[in-house]
């Protein structure tokens, strides 16, 4: 876009006709068929016109009464307040003639002529006048104005000519005389770069456009354009201008971009020229110590210090980096690094290396992204003889999961508790030298060598290890323990291995409490039976769910304890002395009165029970109590009665 297009309208509000005014509050046309008065007070409204407001005063008409006394006048128009080249000027005149016979001339004055148009509508509209030749200078504009002039040619002087408004339209061009604005993106002022082949980042903003871009260097010595971009370029859009081959050095930079107004305007970026260095040359990089081959005996791992420099000869370096392999040789990986600054500078790394062979080597950076390996890879190695530590436990304890009593052991009836032996393993050669913990639980007649034994003697061979912490690690061995392990004192000796085969123990003891615990069928079901009869002797199994050898207590009750009855019935209830049992079976059922035990209100021990505990081989251990019952007369219907058991150690 080369010009800049405005309009200016500059508009009149009046009124002309033969016997017409205006009503300065209203937008109505009003016509006197008989007034005389100039203007008359007298009017007919005939309708609407567009153009009339508030705004129109009532000097504004040209009247012409009846008798063809013409009453004219000038008006003239707004000055304007722009500037430019005039492309084109129209007059514009709204307005109609009630007949074509009446005449109206437009007289238009440019501040030394008047030029006569002829208006010739005879229905309301816009007439067009190109007045270009004749206001062809902003100073005519400015003094313009317009004479409406009306002649009456209608007989009796009946016509009416109507004029509501009119303007100039002016179009005209604003050269373009701002030049663009430019802005430098890349490289960054103050950057180094390590190629001769660089992009030159910028962005020209301009409202006519872009017509081309030249990069100004000082790449030859001497300050001047470079290259040059003459299509393609988008006002406010990033652009590139490559350069290849530029040489090494300090340099400055810009760029020229002009404009595509019909005088190109151009403009370098107004900061200020940004600063560039180009530096294609890699630093320098020498390993100082240690030297190559070297060989150390004196401990594992050993503390060595390793020493790199490097230098650059036009930018500044910014790291050099340590990469060495693993013991084995293998896996060439970093392993330091340290930020520098300036054109020579050194590194310094303390590293612990455990007994291996090793190479090593240094990678300097310059600033530019240059880089340099020393020439050659170095080697070292390590190998010392250093006696293993054997690792130790500590901080021994044996627990199980109740915390009531602490550190003692409470086995659960027929069923297993875990048993958990704890403690710390420590190894100060190394704590990942910790290969695994085993345990044994045994009891006092037992040893920890034996084989394991249910009564006596348990085994974890995998202990759980906890995470390290120093040169130790907690660890935990946990045994299931069953119900009838044998009472009394138990230890737990734990055994920590490291890779070396070095093993060191820890013990602690315990005690493992007395289980006295039975099991019995939840009822005695002595059937159905008639008064006077005596029932069938029942059998009802006593098993022992401890861990010692056990008698019975035996009492019973019908409603609650020491009521005297064996059973409460429906009809009646049965007595006491009416329930009886033996602890061997006895038959046949004559043998009730004479051969068995009267259950009583109160509990009595049978001390020649004597149920053993199971053993590791056994099944659980059980024996058998024998009962029956006497219904006496008069009692009838359910009985319901209890059975209590006590156990008692023997």
């Amino acid at each position: 876009m080369k010009n800049k297009k405005a309009v200016i309208v500059l508009t009149l509000i009046f009124c002309l006709s033969l016997i017409i005014g205006v009503q300065a509050a209203e937008d109505i046309l009003y016509v006197d068929a008989l007034g005389t008065e100039k203007p008359p007070t007298t009017w007919i409204p005939v309708g609407t016109t567009p153009y009339l407001n508030a705004q129109d005063e009532p000097n504004h008409y040209v009247w012409i009464d009846r008798r063809n006394v013409e009453t004219y006048g000038d008006f003239n128009f707004t000055n304007s307040s722009v500037s430019g080249t005039i492309d084109s000027v129209y007059l514009y005149v709204y307005g109609y003639k009630v007949s074509a016979l009446d005449i109206l001339l437009i007289q238009l004055w440019n501040g030394s002529t008047w030029t006569p148009y002829t208006f010739t509508l005879t229905a309301y509209g816009w007439q067009s006048y190109n007045v270009s030749t004749v206001l062809d200078t902003w100073a005519k504009i400015d003094g313009a104005k317009i004479y409406l002039d009306a002649d009456n040619n209608i007989p009796g002087g009946k016509g009416a000519i109507y004029v509501d408004a009119a303007y100039l339209n002016v179009s005209y061009s604003v050269p373009d005389t701002i030049a663009p604005n430019v802005t430098l993106t890349s490289p960054l002022n103050g950057a180094t770069i390590p190629l001769g082949n660089a992009s030159f980042n910028f962005t020209g903003t301009d409202g006519s456009g872009i017509l081309n871009a030249t990069l100004y260097t000082n790449f030859s010595g001497t300050w001047g354009p470079n290259e040059s971009i003459t299509a393609g370029l988008v006002s406010g859009v990033p652009f590139l201008i490559n350069v290849t081959d530029a040489p090494e050095g300090g340099f400055v930079w810009n760029v020229l971009v002009c404009d595509d107004a019909a005088s190109p305007n151009c403009a370098f970026n107004n900061t200020a020229n940004f600063t560039l260095t180009v530096d294609r040359t890699a630093p320098t990089t020498i390993l100082e110590f240690p030297p190559d081959n070297a060989y150390n005996d004196t401990s594992d791992p050993v503390d060595i210090a390793f020493n790199c420099s490097a230098a650059d000869s036009l930018s500044n370096l910014v790291n050099i980096s340590l990469y060495i392999t693993n013991s084995s040789n293998q896996s060439f990986i970093l392993n330091r690094s340290t930020v520098v600054t300036g054109l020579n500078t050194s590194a310094n790394w303390t590293v612990s290396l455990s007994n291996g062979n090793y190479t090593w080597n240094c990678l300097a950076y310059d600033i530019a992204g240059n880089f340099d390996w020393f020439d050659s890879n170095r080697s070292i190695e390590i190998n010392a003889t250093v006696a293993n530590n054997p690792p130790t436990i500590e901080n021994m304890s044996i627990d199980d999961a109740t915390t009531d009593p602490s550190e003692e052991i409470d086995l659960s009836p027929g069923a297993t508790r875990e048993v958990n032996c704890t403690g710390t393993a420590t190894d100060i050669d190394d704590v990942t030298e910790i290969s695994a913990v085993n345990a044994t639980f045994f009891h006092i007649t037992s040893s920890p060598t034996a084989v394991d034994n249910n009564e006596t003697h348990y085994t974890n061979t995998s202990c759980t290890l906890g995470s390290a912490f120093g040169n130790s690690k907690n660890f935990t061995c946990s045994l299931q323990v069953w119900y009838f392990a044998t009472n009394g004192s138990w230890t737990c000796n734990a055994t920590v291995i490291d890779t070396s085969n070095a093993i060191g123990s820890g013990i602690n003891t315990t005690t493992m409490n007395q289980l006295l615990a039975i099991s019995v069928p939840d009822s005695i079901d002595y059937g159905t039976n008639f008064t006077g009869e005596t029932s069938s002797t029942i059998n009802y199994t006593v098993t022992n769910l401890g861990n010692v050898e056990i008698d019975i207590g035996v009492n019973g009750y019908g409603y609650t304890e020491g009521d005297g009855l064996a059973m409460n019935c429906t009809l009646g209830n049965i007595s006491i002395e009416q329930e009886k049992y033996n602890l061997t079976a006895l038959t046949p059922i004559m043998v009730y009165d004479a051969g068995m035990i009267n259950l009583t209100n109160i509990s009595v021990v049978e001390t020649n029970f004597n149920l053993t505990k199971r053993t590791d081989a056994s099944l659980n251990s059980t024996k058998d109590t024998f009962w029956a019952i006497r219904i006496p007369a008069g009692v009838g219907g359910t009985c319901v009665g209890a059975v209590k058991f006590a156990t008692v150690l023997t």
